[in-house]
């Protein structure tokens, strides 16, 4: 088993990201965020979801879970792109 240094990290790691990906979102142009980038971004966050999936399955390994990492991803995306437009309106 992984010690909590090692699940602390996957956290840490896992949370930048998602913040970097939202920070991106917030702050890029229209023009910026053609469909390649979204696609790029949205696989940083899969990423991103797979080490919190995996944090959680060391503490916890019956841990079960409803979405797959690409739904969350998806989701996510989808929530901060909306929140750009709302933010910008």
């Amino acid at each position: 088993m992984s010690n909590l240094s090692e699940i602390k990290r996957l956290q840490k790691n896992a949370a930048a990201t998602l913040l970097n990906v939202a920070d991106y979102v917030n702050t890029a142009t229209d023009a910026q965020l053609d469909k390649g980038t979204v696609w790029f971004l949205t696989e940083e966050a899969e990423g991103a979801f797979n080490e919190f999936l995996a944090a959680a399955k060391l503490l916890r390994p019956s841990f079960e879970y409803t979405k797959t990492t690409s739904e969350m991803a998806q989701a996510w995306m989808e929530e901060a792109l909306k929140n750009k437009q709302e933010n910008c309106a």
